[in-house]
């Protein structure tokens, strides 16, 4: 099975299983950033904003825009398109003309409304599904966003939620994992 975005608006429990499977189950140890400003998440130096964020949920997250899940699920799922990206073309990877094209299609034919959206909306889109199948021909699909989102900095807007480096996106009240075993056994501090 292949990741594709046509599936969110038929069955929100699908959208992207094996490339989302792929960023949950990796270790991700990104560096994350606390730099405050109106992202709404940031990736090396590539910006979400609000507005694309909402008209991506409206998408991706079937208009769910006030639930929650929906939107930290729509941002993890952009985060790991972009820290694909950047980990293709720190390796010299670009994707082809082809592959665009091929993604445009599959949006086109399977993503109602898909022609509706901006432009803009349109183009990230486009560039999610190439990316994901890009991801998807990949051996070690893990073991490459694993290292894409080592080398990048990721920034979640905390109204959001945060980034955890083993699941996630996820919400600020829910405490982040340890990756270091030694830090959940030191003591408090106050």
């Amino acid at each position: 099975m292949t990741a594709s975005l046509t599936v969110v608006s038929r069955r929100l429990s699908t959208i992207l299983i094996p490339a989302v499977a792929i960023l949950a189950a990796s270790s991700l140890g990104a560096g994350c950033s606390t730099v405050d400003n109106d992202a709404a998440a940031r990736v090396n130096d590539t910006e979400l904003s609000p507005e694309a964020l909402t008209d991506l949920v409206e998408v991706l997250g079937q208009g769910e825009v006030t639930n929650g899940d929906a939107v930290r699920s729509t941002i993890q799922t952009w985060v790991l398109v972009e820290v694909a990206g950047a980990q293709f073309e720190a390796d010299g990877t670009q994707l082809t003309d082809e592959e665009v094209a091929a993604a445009e299609t599959v949006l086109n034919d399977g993503l109602p409304g898909f022609a509706d959206l901006s432009q803009s909306t349109q183009d990230i889109l486009v560039r999610a599904q190439a990316t994901l199948e890009a991801i998807n021909g990949i051996t070690d699909g893990a073991a490459f966003v694993e290292l894409a989102t080592e080398n990048a900095d990721i920034y979640i807007a905390p109204r959001f939620g945060q980034f955890d480096s083993t699941v996630g996106v996820i919400p600020l009240a829910v405490a982040p994992t340890v990756a270091d075993p030694a830090a959940a056994d030191a003591p408090a501090a106050g």
